[in-house]
């Protein structure tokens, strides 16, 4: 069956669900959404569920506030302006509640101060002060914000569970205001030591988020990092990460049942919020890939680099590789593959879960062996990355010899099996389509390492965190680390990826580096040394540092933010491993 005719065969089983109502939607659907690729997930998501969706909607012509936005292939101009709607009120209730909950910076030896615990957790209070942003130096509050298609997938519910023609102004307010997340933070420190001293910088850490995926609470330990050249970096790591509800989903489905004013049975109320939830899903996924494939140029292997691991996940993928004798490089190569390092991925076909899609029955058997809760820590990253790792040794890794250059043969018969490859050609099947990919993803996250973005200079002298500006005075944040370094030195791009260039009067000449991960900024060169366009790799000289912009002297101010994120996380996350 070609592509047309599965868009097809969607379309009209779109127009029998309007029929059926709701409540089998996602049981229809069910067996047509396997997870087969990224490409292919965009293309029946959106054409099949949201499309089915969209046609059990009412009939919406002439009215000036269409609900199916983004439901077919095109997007409209109408959709666009709704799109800007929902855009403005997420980034607006995003950070209305983002409470301090301490008044002094902790101090290394205070392990566990001012964190939330199972008994006391600080939801629904308020805190200190309301930073009204994004403040984690880890950055997992973006990665549990609310997003404008999770508020547009509940608005067309609405639409459909009410029988309403139009979705109002004050209904997208509404909602947005009701689903946005709680975010509690404490007051942290990070001391970094060179050669010329030590830079102490305050930083905040999330301890708490009160949201529509959970209840959850972080906890940290002092930790110290050591560089090549006698550096130090004193800071608190985040070591757990705890969902504190026995339904992680309570929250949104309570507001369901009240919004919508459907039954109480609870079959019913799961089904249809994971109709939203997907539904949600696949609005963000395409609106995403299209911008994406409009600005990227394409995505290679060779993007693919150390820096592109999130921070929070580098010390949970160190400890189960001391554990179980399996490379960090290997156990990251399976994560990109299985979940796109995603905590929360889910396979709705097979219910695999998490970075490591490890399955419910083996999540059930092998989390409590390994000291894990089952309900509480199914959203731990370090539960899942030491689950998947438990089970990848026990498989039959345990024999592979990593320094052997027949390493990728010696984990063929284990990856067949972790993938779910079976019957006869299941090898070769998997060596095509699963197993080669992962061992090209290996081969970068081993050779491609993180380097220093100004490599003849290894000092900081501006940390990231609060501090007065050098130029102004003003006390304010500063988004990035500060290199001293003679002008005209070269600067390097620590990942692979997209690059970008401008001139701003604040950022003076800059490059960008995209990958798939992050945003790399390199700030107030004195020459660039790449095209906007151009693909650049691991290591690529991007310009030389200068004094141009808001400058007080010859250095490169280095920033790392999340893709999607106007908030960015601490460089040294990513530099100090």
């Amino acid at each position: 069956m070609n592509e047309n005719d599965l868009m097809e065969k969607f379309k009209r089983l779109g127009a029998a669900l309007a029929k059926k109502g709701g409540k089998y939607l996602l049981k229809i659907l069910a067996p047509y959404l396997p997870v087969i690729g990224f490409v292919l997930f965009v293309i029946l998501l959106i054409v099949g569920l949201i499309g089915a969706v969209y046609s059990a909607l009412p009939n919406t012509e002439g009215s000036n506030r269409q609900v199916g936005i983004l439901a077919d292939a095109n997007i409209s101009s109408q959709d666009e302006e709704m799109y800007k709607e929902y855009k403005e009120l997420v980034n607006k209730y995003n950070v209305e509640d983002t409470w301090v909950v301490n008044e002094l910076a902790n101090t290394p030896g205070c392990d566990g101060c001012e964190e939330s615990s199972l008994v006391s957790p600080f939801y629904p209070g308020t805190g200190v002060v309301n930073l009204n942003r994004f403040a984690d130096r880890y950055g997992s509050d973006q990665k549990l914000k609310l997003l404008w298609s999770q508020v547009h997938a509940a608005d067309l519910y609405r639409a459909y569970s009410l029988g309403e023609v139009k979705i109002e102004p004050k209904v997208m307010d509404k909602t947005a205001k009701d689903l946005h997340p709680y975010y509690y933070y404490k007051k942290s420190v990070v001391v970094a030591c060179g050669k010329e001293g030590c830079e102490t910088s305050e930083v905040y850490l999330l301890v708490e988020a009160y949201t529509i995926e959970g209840h959850f609470q972080y906890h940290y330990q002092w930790t110290t990092k050591y560089g090549n050249e006698g550096e130090s970096t004193t800071f608190e790591e985040l070591v757990s990460t705890k969902q504190i509800l026995p339904n992680k989903w309570q929250r949104l489905e309570d507001w369901m049942v009240k919004e919508y004013k459907v039954t109480d049975n609870v079959e019913d109320i799961a089904l249809a919020r994971t109709g939203v939830w997907e539904a949600a899903q696949g609005f963000y996924n395409k609106k995403e890939w299209m911008d994406w494939l409009s600005s990227s140029g394409g995505y290679t292997y060779s993007w693919i680099s150390g820096a592109m691991v999130p921070a929070e996940l580098v010390p949970f993928f160190e400890k189960a590789a001391d554990k179980y004798g399996i490379p960090v490089w290997f156990l990251e190569a399976i994560a990109l593959m299985e979940s796109s390092f995603n905590v929360t991925a889910e396979n709705t076909t097979t219910g695999c879960y998490g970075l490591m899609q490890v399955s419910p029955d083996n999540w059930k058997k092998y989390a409590p062996e390994l000291g894990y809760d089952v309900v509480a820590d199914k959203d731990n990253p370090e539960a899942q990355i030491m689950v998947g790792a438990f089970m990848l040794y026990e498989q039959g890794l345990k024999g592979v010899d990593w320094d052997s250059p027949k390493w990728k043969e010696q984990t063929l018969d284990v990856l067949t099996f972790y993938g779910g490859f079976r019957g006869k050609g299941a090898k070769e099947e998997c060596r095509d389509k699963y197993a080669s990919v992962i061992w090209a993803y290996a081969d970068q996250f081993k050779n491609a390492k993180v380097g220093w973005p100004a490599p003849t200079c290894t000092e900081i002298s501006s940390p990231f965190g609060w501090r007065s500006h050098p130029i102004t005075g003003e006390y304010k944040f500063h988004e990035g680390i500060d290199i001293p370094a003679d002008c005209g030195e070269p600067v390097v791009s620590i990942s692979g990826g997209m690059a970008y260039t401008g001139n701003s009067s604040g950022s003076g000449n800059y490059v960008v580096v995209k990958d798939g991960t992050y945003e790399y900024w390199y700030l107030h060169l004195s020459e660039q040394t790449v095209v906007s366009g151009q693909q650049v790799v691991p290591g690529q000289e991007v310009g030389k540092v200068g004094d141009t912009g808001a400058s007080k002297g010859c250095h490169l101010h280095f920033s790392v933010y999340p893709l999607d994120s106007s908030e960015a996380i601490d460089p040294l996350l990513i530099l100090g491993r």
